[in-house]
This record gives structure tokens, C-alpha cells and sequence, in this order.
């Protein structure tokens, strides 16, 4: 790994002190980042910083790949963001609500035959998108490691069959435990009631719209050395140019750059709607971003045992999360990245802090702290 990590600037629109931000959180933030590329602890990092709707930070540095041989990681770079795929999955089922083609309250099995069964027949869609199903949490799901043995397509007929084989772990809405086999069987949902694939319905209603157009799930031949990766299961991954056993990739396989997570993030600030084209209605939005779980729902999630946890529909809600304000919402992704939106603040945050070690407390939450405490 170099000594010295250059910053590369992507573009923005307007000053940091013009932002109301103090500038001077920006080099520490950068110094913070260094400080982690040195100790091996991520491969590169990089965020992109926005209030009231103008990018007024958009930065980079470290490796795209693990040898300098490959260049640097760019502001533009592509990055698979892996579980922020879930809010773009909870937008594609959100409009089928608004267009009267699916309830929340709808049972699953009105859509899939394969969960007409005594032990999946109460899971609704909306204990699909809140982690309260009972469907099989993932493998350790305190620490949420990818990829896990079902991750990793090891179905060899019915992919379905298989994400429902064993017990459930508790009744829909008593328990919520970290599920991505339940927003799979969300992108099954959706392409079955949309009459298209997943990948293709989000392309069409929502990447399209938004002018999201370095944002896809399998990426085109001619952008393929633009990517960060980590490891050679990244690799793997990358070079498919189809689902793998038809499973659709709706809990974990987009992949993105920072600049299109600043336009869904700020479509959603901006209650469903931008520049000139709605995904959403405002209703939808406030639902998604408000908490869907009972109270005191036990919870097991991102590493920790919770007597009571908040979840919206394909977000993190928070009330009560160190510096971010109450209102906010956001989703993480393995590897790692996160798009939150504060609301209070108007202010979309996106950052990815590519590693292969593992999940890692300073380069995933301690960004929070260091960001928001700019805020003036």
C-alpha cells in the first residue's frame, strides 16, 4: 500500500461555508480515512456531502483494486452497495402500492404459491421490508457476513423452495432479525406483479427516472475496470451478466457511484420527486420513514441484541442515533457503504469504505460523528 494516498475532488456545487458546514471537518474527515487506508483497515474511501440540495463535498482516495496497478479509487468509481439495494427494493413495492397493485398488508403467498403453507402463510409484505417475517436471518446474523452459503447461489432447482426450507425463527411481527432472503422473496413479489424481471422494473420506474445512470446490476463490459473490488468473490461477481439461479437482486446487488446515491437520497428528501420526475408520492415516503415495529420488539440486528429497535420500510429509522438527527433515516451496505438522509438539516450524506477485513466500527460509524459535528 503507498505512504501517501492522494485526494481526488469530484464536482460540486457549492462551498462547504456556503453549505453552513465548517470546513475544517472535511480534512479531518480526510485525515480520519488516512489514518484507517495506513492500517490497513479499508482498502479507500470516499463521501459526498449535501445540504438543501447542493453537493458541497465529493471526495476520494485509496486503491480501486487491491494492487495500485489497477489506479486509484475515484470519485466516480463504481461500488456494488449491496444492502442499500433494499431501499430501492421498498420504493419498487411502494409504487406498486400506489398504483392499487399491492398492499402492505398483503400475505406473500397471494403472490407466491410456494409460501401457501402453514409455517409462511401470516407473512405479509410489509414484515418483508421491516425484518419481522421469521424468515431465516442471515448466517450470523449478528455481524451480517456476505457471502453466506445461500448468498452464494448454492441452489441448484426451486431458489425459493430453498430460501424457505427449515423452521421459522419466530411469528411475523414478535421478532425482527436481519433477513435478506425476505426482501428476495420482495423482488420476486414485485417482478411477479409488474409482469417483468426486478432488475428491469428498477431500471425502468426508478434508476431511469432519477438519472441514475451509472447505476445498474450488471455491469456493462466497457465499465467493468471502473469498479472496486476487494477480493476475488467481488470479481466473480461482477462478471456475471445475469442472476445466478434466477434469484432476483433486490436485497443486496446493485451496484452504484456516490453521485447517484446523492440523487436517491435526495429524491427522498425531497418527498419522492427529482428535477421534474416523481418516483414517489409524499404518503409513501412517510411511511417508509417512519417505524413499522411494535413496541419493544426484541431485535437482532448489525451486531447487537436490542430490547426494542426502530425500522421503517427499506430504511433505518432514527431517533435517538449519537449526532444524527431525530427524523433520520438511512441503510448501510456490506463492504462497506451508507446513504442517510437528515431531513432536519436537509442533508444527504454518502460515503462507501471499501475493505476486505471485515465490518469495522471506525471506518463504517465513526464518519457519522465527524460529519455531523461540521454542521453549523
Amino acid at each position: 500500500m503507498p505512504a501517501e494516498y492522494p485526494l481526488h475532488l469530484g464536482p460540486t456545487q457549492t462551498s462547504p461555508r456556503d453549505a453552513g458546514f465548517d470546513p475544517a471537518k472535511l480534512d479531518e474527515l480526510d485525515g480520519h480515512f488516512r489514518r484507517l487506508l495506513q492500517a490497513g483497515t479499508i482498502q479507500a474511501a470516499s463521501y459526498l456531502l449535501a445540504r438543501h440540495g447542493k453537493v458541497f463535498a465529493h471526495r476520494s482516495l485509496g486503491q480501486l483494486r487491491e494492487t495500485p496497478a489497477h489506479g486509484d479509487f475515484l470519485p466516480d468509481s463504481i461500488r456494488k452497495v449491496y444492502s442499500i439495494t433494499k431501499m430501492v427494493t421498498a420504493i419498487a413495492v411502494m409504487q406498486l402500492v400506489e398504483q392499487g397493485r399491492l398492499c402492505l398488508e398483503t400475505f406473500a403467498c397471494t403472490h407466491i404459491p410456494e409460501i401457501q403453507n402453514p409455517r409462511h402463510n401470516q407473512i405479509q409484505v410489509w414484515h418483508l421490508l421491516t425484518h419481522c417475517s421469521g424468515l431465516q436471518a442471515e448466517a450470523n446474523f449478528y455481524g451480517e457476513p456476505y457471502p453466506h452459503e445461500w448468498f452464494a447461489g448454492r441452489v441448484k432447482d426451486n431458489w425459493i423452495t430453498a430460501a424457505l426450507a427449515g423452521p421459522t425463527e419466530y411469528e411475523p411481527a414478535t421478532r425482527s432479525s436481519y433477513s435478506s432472503i425476505g426482501y428476495v422473496i420482495l423482488g420476486e413479489i414485485v417482478a411477479r406483479v409488474a409482469g417483468q424481471t426486478f432488475e428491469a422494473y428498477v431500471e425502468d420506474r426508478i434508476l431511469k427516472p432519477l438519472g441514475m445512470k451509472d447505476s445498474c446490476f450488471f455491469v456493462a463490459e466497457s465499465r467493468l475496470d471502473d469498479v472496486c473490488v476487494t477480493n476475488d468473490f467481488q470479481l466473480e461477481q461482477l462478471q456475471r451478466r445475469a442472476p445466478l439461479h434466477g434469484i432476483p437482486q433486490a436485497a443486496g446487488g446493485m451496484y452504484s457511484t456516490l453521485a447517484d446515491l446523492f440523487r436517491l437520497g435526495q429524491a427522498m428528501l425531497n418527498m419522492g420527486e427529482l428535477d421534474g420526475a416523481r418516483i414517489l408520492s409524499r404518503k409513501s415516503v412517510e411511511a417508509m420513514t417512519r417505524n413499522w415495529l411494535p413496541p419493544n420488539t426484541e431485535s437482532y440486528y448489525w451486531g447487537a441484541r436490542y430490547k426494542s429497535l426502530e425500522h421503517g420500510l427499506g430504511v433505518q429509522t432514527h431517533s435517538n442515533y449519537g449526532l444524527v438527527s431525530p427524523g433520520s433515516y438511512a441503510h448501510e451496505g456490506y463492504g462497506h457503504s451508507a446513504l442517510y438522509i437528515d431531513p432536519s438539516e436537509g442533508l444527504v450524506v454518502a460515503y462507501m469504505v471499501p475493505n476486505n477485513p471485515g465490518w469495522s466500527q471506525e471506518a463504517v460509524i465513526a464518519p457519522r460523528g465527524i460529519i455531523w459535528s461540521g454542521l453549523r
